[in-house]
Formats: structure tokens, sequence, C-alpha cells
């Protein structure tokens, strides 16, 4: 937690983040509103309900923390040693949690068929994934949280 802080006390991290958070909280929006023919943004936000909102609002700022402390690390990885497993553990875990993440921001079946469609999947997953898409959400969350733990132990060490 303090590494985080620590971070985002400098001024350039914080306006990173923010933009970072920005940037997911459209592109979780943006999916759905592009990709289903006649979506508008006014009828794609009344589809949300208030606890589809906070999900959004976590996941964006989980991804951007996320990729705000890779871009740190990155920096102040220059002056220690790190090893590519830790880069890739880090940017697997990252990826997994922003995959998971818009599948689990999913609110309805046309928003998230052509997604599942991208990986050849058929209706049969479209109905599982609206099925437990509460579980979608934790896992996501349980992901990028450790993906936090693990980035931030490293910039520790």
């Amino acid at each position: 937690m303090n590494t985080i802080i620590a971070t985002l006390s400098k001024k350039k991290y914080l306006a990173i983040f923010i933009s970072f958070t920005v940037f997911f909280l459209l592109l979780f929006v943006a999916i759905p509103l592009f990709t289903i023919v006649g979506n508008d943004l006014a009828f794609q936000l009344s589809t949300y309900n208030s606890s589809d909102y906070v999900l959004l609002a976590v996941l964006s700022l989980l991804s951007g923390l996320i990729f705000t402390l890779q871009l740190y690390k990155r920096e102040y990885g220059k002056k220690v040693c790190n090893s590519v497993g830790t880069y890739a553990s880090t940017a697997s875990a990252s990826a997994s949690g922003v995959f998971a993440s818009v599948l689990g921001t999913a609110v309805c079946a046309s928003c998230i068929a052509p997604i599942v469609a991208f990986f050849g999947l058929g209706f049969g997953a479209v109905s599982f994934v609206l099925e437990y898409q509460i579980h979608f959400s934790l896992v996501a969350i349980i992901i990028m949280l450790g993906a936090l733990y693990f980035i931030a132990k490293n910039i520790n060490n």
C-alpha cells in the first residue's frame, strides 16, 4: 500500500493513473456501444444499474493502477536488475484481469456476444458468461489485486 501511495504522490504518475482509469472506463462502455448495431450512449448507460456502475468504477481504477505501477516499475527497474519472468507474470495477470473485467461488465447478451464470438464460441458461452457474471467480476478483481500485490512487492525489492 505504501508503494502505491508513494507512486501516486508523484504528479506525473497521478496524471497517468487518472488517464488510464478514464481510458478503461470509456473502454468498458465503448465495447458494447460500438459492437452492437443501433446502440447509442444513452441507451447503453440506461442498461446499467447502480451495482454495474460500482463494478465499472472498481475495475477501471484497478486497471489504471496496474498499468500505472507497471510504468513506474519499468522506469524504476532501470536502476534494479529485474527478470523477464517478473515482467511476463505481471503483464499476463494484467491482461487476464482486463479480459475478465470486460466479461464481468457485460450486462446483456447482445453486449457480450461480439466478444465471445471473436473467440469462436456460440450462444452457450454467452449464456454461461451472463449466468456467472458476478463470478467473472470477482475473479477479475482477485486477479487484479494479486497483480497489484506482486508489482508493489517487486518495486520494493
